[in-house]
């Protein structure tokens, strides 16, 4: 939104004018948590304007990371916030979900990784779903974005899963080996010891 700003929306206030939000080259708006008066020396208020898009831009990132996924599906909760505010709450959950899920594993939850993989599908076809209907070009764009994101989600998790199923084989072969070796030596101390036996 700071690199991609297109305008300001403006209100009076009797003789004041107020900037009340910010417009993004694509036409998205986010209003200001308070409006910032356009008086005094120009830098004052381009400053105070300034300062007013980041803490309206943190608070609205935060609402939406509260609210991700609350009572709604995900496809509806992206409709309710900026492109770049879903974007960075949509990685942010991702990273939240898969550390949790390697924590469930360590649990002994073994089907949690699949049981993500599935959840992540899911998603996917939910947009898809909602591409396939009549949305907003904005809305359109956000969807891409987003569905660009969760197809390399999803195909980081897969990766996961089949690596760790790799490694159970490797180790489950290690195991095997190991066991094929102790058995292996086992054999040959017996038969050493036969042969020991005959020759007394």
């Amino acid at each position: 939104m700071f690199d991609n700003i297109g305008g300001y929306q403006f209100a009076q206030e009797g003789h004041d004018t107020l900037i009340t939000a910010m417009v993004s080259c694509e036409g998205e708006v986010m209003p200001f948590e308070k409006p910032v008066y356009v008086a005094g020396k120009v830098e004052e208020w381009l400053l105070a304007k300034e300062a007013e898009m980041r803490k309206t831009n943190r608070l609205i990132t935060k609402r939406a990371l509260f609210y991700y996924c609350d009572r709604k599906i995900r496809v509806d909760w992206m409709l309710d916030y900026l492109g770049m505010v879903v974007l960075a709450a949509t990685q942010i959950w991702f990273t939240w979900e898969t550390e949790d899920v390697f924590k469930r594993m360590k649990m002994g939850q073994r089907r949690a990784l699949k049981d993500f993989s599935k959840k992540l599908i899911d998603q996917i076809n939910q947009i898809v779903q909602m591409v396939r209907g009549k949305v907003t070009a904005n809305v359109m764009k956000k969807l891409e974005t987003v569905l660009i994101l969760d197809v390399h989600a999803k195909d980081i998790i897969e990766h996961f899963i089949r690596d760790r199923y790799y490694a159970q084989l490797v180790d489950t072969h290690f195991v095997l080996s190991k066991q094929a070796c102790k058995e292996f030596i086992a054999a040959g101390l017996i038969a050493l010891h036969g042969l020991l036996e005959l020759e007394e």
